[in-house]
């Protein structure tokens, strides 16, 4: 029986057997090192199609969710889940952990796997697969974008600049929202499903052998060609079939990446913000070109974010229409129309509930309170819809949903604490982010609350009275007692914990293995980052 996936790899004597000799252990582990370099070069060839791989130890194509990563899936087994903490840590042991070590593989043969069974697992084809459609989603936001360019040039001459910002504002990112639908769909799918552009099997009436050729009555050349017609039909229909799926799966997929647009145009203004990653933003973008600038700042900054305020309305509204016009079942159309609704719900809620505990006193708002309004202004939107979405194009039912919101909720809250940490520790030139804006706004994050009640508190609110002026020395001797006084540390604990519990509910049985392999290698892409 295979061991059950979604644990710690490790070695094991079966109960009742004798222990090994040490000649034993080495035929085995010869015969087991000969069998993971096997299995290893297979699954290379497989993904990158090269068939002159010689060695094992290259990287995968393709991360789990981002175009720039090299890195496959981890497959584990019975004993524990993966240690959060050497994700969180380190990044480098991540990458290794995503690709299946010799010891790791081992394990995998000694719970009983044989090749099909690693390969059922293995989610290491998914990658180049996201890859590809996402080459299908940027024509699609692209193809929006130009058309709203276009129509916008037969109206005002104030109105193609906005589209132009929107242009802008929409242009690269990591796309990890799109790629999580692609992703999940593909866990799931089945391969016919998934082959863009297959040729059908060729259909003939000898045997299936179209180099053969037998003298046959007139009867049964007729029968043979209405055979092949109908063959013929039904592969054409099931071609259009699937690439209509497809198409619904892109547009989907697309859709999430124009909510998210729109959460973040009004996120920024609601902030105050005019750049995004080092760059100016929407907001940013058109005040940089409003003719009362210099003369009217205050006039200039209010219209430049109401214009934005209507570009983000134009994102929340084409989002909203790409889920609309789904060519698929009415019912899965509605489930996705009510998973948008709910992106939409879940996250106005967290944000508002940011804005309310803003007006609070200083150092009022319990942790507990600020964890709650972290998870919603980030799970639903970020992970739990567009995996769930992926997952009902694919034909998921309400058991796997929900086991599904389970894992997203918990990495939610995990990708966004690692947000906020690198928004104090990170770097500003790798992430494109201040790092001293939340400790000098005291931005309501969980890093901000634990800052507040440490000693290193009075040293962040002397800068916060004029945090134009304060050197990068002093920021930085702020850092040094957020690590001394052990607020990072604490911090580090409660990335850690949403982590282990993200990882924790993947063992959830409503989840099958090659989704489960899937969400264990976007929990430890995710929690390793430093972008």
């Amino acid at each position: 029986m295979n061991a059950p996936l979604g644990h710690t790899l490790v070695r094991a004597t079966p109960a009742g057997t004798a222990a090994p000799t040490a000649s034993s252990t080495e035929e085995e582990s010869t015969a087991a090192s000969s069998a993971r370099e096997r299995h290893r070069l297979a699954r290379i060839r497989s993904v990158t199609g090269d068939p002159n791989v010689r060695h094992g130890h290259s990287h995968l194509p393709g991360g789990a969710i981002q175009n720039h990563d090299e890195r496959a899936l981890l497959v584990s087994v019975d004993g524990g889940i993966p240690s959060p903490q050497t994700a969180i840590t380190d990044g480098a042991a991540r990458v290794e952990h995503a690709l299946p070590s010799d010891s790791e593989l081992g394990a995998l043969l000694d719970a009983g796997y044989d090749q099909d069974g690693l390969d059922s697992a293995c989610t290491c084809d998914i990658p180049p697969r996201v890859s590809e459609l996402s080459r299908r989603v940027e024509t699609t936001l692209s193809a929006f974008l130009q058309d709203g360019l276009a129509k916008s040039r037969r109206m005002d001459v104030s109105y193609p600049p906005l589209w132009a910002g929107l242009t802008q504002a929409l242009t690269g990112g990591k796309r990890i929202r799109p790629r999580l639908v692609l992703g999940a769909y593909l866990a799931l799918a089945a391969e016919d499903a998934v082959s863009e552009g297959a040729e059908p099997a060729h259909q003939t009436g000898v045997a299936g052998d179209p180099t053969q050729t037998r003298p046959a009555a007139a009867s049964t050349a007729a029968a043979t060609a209405t055979a092949t017609a109908a063959a013929a039909a039904t592969a054409a229909a099931t071609a259009t079939a699937t690439d209509s799926l497809l198409s619904a799966l892109v547009a989907t997929a697309a859709a999430q990446e124009l909510l998210h647009g729109a959460f973040v145009v009004h996120d920024d203004i609601i902030d105050g913000d005019l750049l995004r990653r080092g760059k100016p933003n929407l907001t940013g973008a058109i005040l940089a070109e409003h003719p009362l600038r210099e003369s009217d700042p205050a006039r200039a900054r209010r219209d430049a974010e109401s214009s934005a305020i209507i570009g983000g309305d134009l994102l929340l509204s084409a989002a909203q229409r790409h889920i609309a016009l789904l060519d698929v079942d009415t019912r899965i159309r509605h489930r996705l129309l009510d998973l948008f609704d709910e992106a939409v719900h879940i996250t106005a809620g967290g944000e508002h509930a940011d804005v309310s505990l803003a007006a609070l006193e200083s150092g009022s708002p319990t942790i507990t309170r600020i964890l709650s309004m972290t998870e919603h202004k980030t799970a639903s939107y970020t992970f739990s819809v567009p995996l769930r979405a992926g997952a009902v194009l694919a034909g998921a039912d309400e058991n796997l949903l929900g086991a599904l919101d389970e894992v997203a909720r918990a990495l939610g809250l995990a990708f966004q604490l690692q947000d906020d940490h690198l928004g104090v520790f990170g770097e500003s030139a790798r992430t494109g982010k201040s790092i001293t804006a939340d400790l000098s706004s005291g931005k309501n994050t969980a890093l901000v609350s634990l800052a507040r009640d440490s000693t290193a508190w009075p040293l962040i609110v002397a800068l916060q009275h004029a945090p134009e002026s304060a050197s990068a020395a002093q920021w930085e001797h702020v850092r040094s007692e957020l690590v001394r006084t052990g607020v990072r540390e604490r911090h580090d604990a409660l990335v850690a914990d949403a982590t282990r519990r993200a990882h924790a509910a993947t063992l959830s049985p409503a989840l099958p293995p090659r989704l489960r392999s899937y969400l264990t290698s976007v929990i430890i892409e995710l929690g390793g980052r430093d972008v």
